[in-house]
């Protein structure tokens, strides 16, 4: 009974995460589900969804982090790492978004280069847009590094 009981949940759980998305395996953050903070991590099959459940930010298996508009499914932007050994990807406290492979110790696969803005967090916002925010916008998923 426990078995069945487990196999019913488990499958109601993956039709509202939505099979015909493109990170159905993904499991979200906890809420806020949009929101990195400094110290806080995503690991692989783990995802970021805006507030509007139109967008998501996973972390794919295959070492590549990207950004999907999940209907029409659409990758909009990726960090160009898929092939490489990525574990986690963490909002630093120095205000870098950092992704890591998980050798002893880790190595940088790629980074927002907005270290030295600390209390930085990352944002999925409703209109697609992945942002670290400081006071103002510091790095896009649409231009790159915007602080000095």
């Amino acid at each position: 009974m426990n078995i069945v009981l487990r196999l019913v949940t488990a499958l109601v759980g993956l039709i509202l995460l939505g099979l015909g998305t493109p990170a159905a395996w993904a499991q979200p953050q906890p809420s806020p589900a949009n929101l990195l903070l400094a110290d806080q991590s995503l690991l692989v099959g783990q995802m970021l969804v805006s507030q509007n459940g139109n967008f998501q930010l996973v972390l794919q298996p295959d070492g590549n982090l990207v950004l999907y508009q999940v209907s029409p499914t659409l990758a909009l932007w990726s960090s160009q790492t898929a092939g490489q050994p990525s574990y986690v990807l963490t909002m630093q406290p120095d205000g870098n978004l950092v992704l890591y492979d998980n050798a002893t110790p880790p190595n940088a696969l790629w980074s927002s280069q907005t270290f030295g803005h600390g209390g930085a967090y990352l944002i999925l916002q409703d209109d697609g847009n992945l942002v670290v925010y400081t006071a103002l916008p510091c790095w896009s998923a649409d231009t790159g590094p915007l602080c000095p």
